[in-house]
Parts: C-alpha cells; sequence; structure tokens
C-alpha cells in the first residue's frame, strides 16, 4: 500500500493506472483499509482485490467477448460437484467408478494450466483420461448453458478474455501501468497468465 500511495502521491498515476492483487479477501480487505488511510477518497478507484475478484470484474465487464453473459452466477465447490453428477448421468458414467470430487480436482488442475477442454495438452491419452476429458468437455458446455462460471473459470476465463480478444488485451494494457501482487511467489500458472 505504501508503494500504492507512492505512485500517486509522488509520481502523480491516477489510481485507476494500478491494479492490486492478493490472495485473501482479509488481505485484500486489509491493503482497501490501508490506501484509504494513505490516499482517502483516491483509493477507491483503485483497482485492489483478490485474483478472483479482479476476475469477476473483468468478467461483468467484458466476458460477453467470450460467451459469458454479465449476469452470471458463481459455482461454489457444492455446484460444481452437483454440473458434474448431473454430467454423468447424461454420458452414462457411474460415480462410484468416477468421483464427482475426483473429476472436479481434474477440472481445477486444468484451469490453473490454462486448459479448456479441447486444449491439446490436456491429458488424455489414457482410458480414464479421455473419461475425465470428456466429462470435463460437457460440464463446461453444461455450465455455459446455465450461465455459471466456477473459481477456476474466474482466473482462467480473463486469461482468455485477454488472450482472445486484443481489443480488451490493449485496453488493460494501456490502462495499467502497474501491476502489484502481494505473495508473488504463490502464483499458479493461471494467475501468472
Amino acid at each position: 500500500t505504501r508503494k500504492i500511495a507512492w505512485r500517486v502521491q509522488i509520481e502523480r498515476l491516477a489510481p485507476w493506472q494500478i491494479l492490486a492483487v492478493t490472495f485473501t479477501n482479509k488481505a485484500a480487505a486489509e491493503m482497501r483499509e490501508r490506501a484509504a488511510h494513505l490516499l482517502g477518497d483516491r483509493a477507491g478507484d483503485l483497482w485492489l482485490g483478490t485474483f478472483h475478484s479482479i476476475g469477476v470484474r473483468l468478467l461483468r465487464q467484458h466476458g460477453q467477448h467470450i460467451g459469458v453473459p454479465r449476469g452470471f452466477v458463481i459455482h461454489d465447490d457444492d455446484d460444481q460437484e452437483t454440473m458434474i453428477k448431473r454430467v454423468l448421468k447424461r454420458l452414462n458414467i457411474d460415480e462410484k467408478s468416477l468421483q464427482p470430487r475426483v473429476i472436479r480436482a481434474y477440472i481445477d488442475r486444468a484451469k490453473q494450466n490454462c486448459f479448456g477442454p479441447d486444449h491439446p495438452d490436456l491429458p488424455a491419452n489414457s482410458l480414464p483420461e479421455a473419461r475425465l476429458a470428456k466429462v470435463y468437455g460437457l460440464y463446461q458446455s453444461e455450465m455455459k448453458q446455465a450461465g455459471a462460471v466456477d473459481f477456476g473459470d474466474l482466473i482462467w476465463l480473463p486469461y482468455r478474455l485477454v488472450s482472445e480478444v486484443p481489443a480488451v488485451g490493449n485496453d488493460l494494457r494501456l490502462r495499467f501501468r502497474y501491476i502489484l501482487v502481494d505473495e508473488f511467489q504463490d502464483t499458479n500458472r493461471a494467475q501468472y497468465l
């Protein structure tokens, strides 16, 4: 927060030119409070939040470019497993042979690597991997149809957005002069990208 204040007060950057990202809601709230103490009302113009909250903000503003509706809902782990069970039923796969929590972990890992269901590097060489990939593909299709995203999508879809829609990526590159990441060493591939 002191670095943010320095950039705004000394270097005369506009607060909206700074993106500050952290991992937890608690840390983001503390950073907001400190920034407000240092910058006053100007702190409200900062883009400051968790990776997930920044992802939500980007998707609400620009997600329609990649098929995400503005009014999307966010599925938690339980909602995600319910959707996976529905997909398993549609594919006539027994939950005992392919457990929803295993599938959820597979999907989360894929998204942490920015692998969509059709990504060429998504492991699908063995029969179990091929089944997981098939479930993942139908899962994403069902989520899209429901106007829903999961927590992995909140990181992976903004990456897709800036990669696949050059105008959005360019606007964000021009907007943010500084990106500050708290605990940067803990970022996964999707967060880094």
